[in-house]
């Protein structure tokens, strides 16, 4: 695998972090990252924040070969399942 350019590197993740709900930073060769998420209700939040976390630690470690400093989970809303409508709730 070929090192990427730490400023072409910065370019494609900067660009994606308001579409994907990522922001990333870069700063002396570690990566800073704050992911938002909306989870599921019936989810253990805690268990599924670190799968995310290191999950992304590996990621950033083994795909691109830079150090992780941080990765924050931010959990933005919880999705609970619509109620069905019954006619009590007409």
């Amino acid at each position: 695998m070929s090192q990427v350019p730490s400023r072409r590197f910065r370019t494609i993740l900067l660009h994606r972090q308001e579409e994907d709900g990522l922001h990333v930073e870069v700063e002396d060769d570690i990566v800073y990252t704050d992911i938002y998420v909306v989870l599921d209700a019936d989810v253990n939040i805690r268990e599924v924040g670190r799968n995310i976390q290191a999950a992304v630690a590996r990621a950033i470690t083994d795909m691109i070969g830079m150090q992780v400093g941080v990765i924050n989970v931010h959990v933005e809303d919880i999705d609970y399942p619509e109620a069905p409508k019954t006619s009590d709730n007409l």
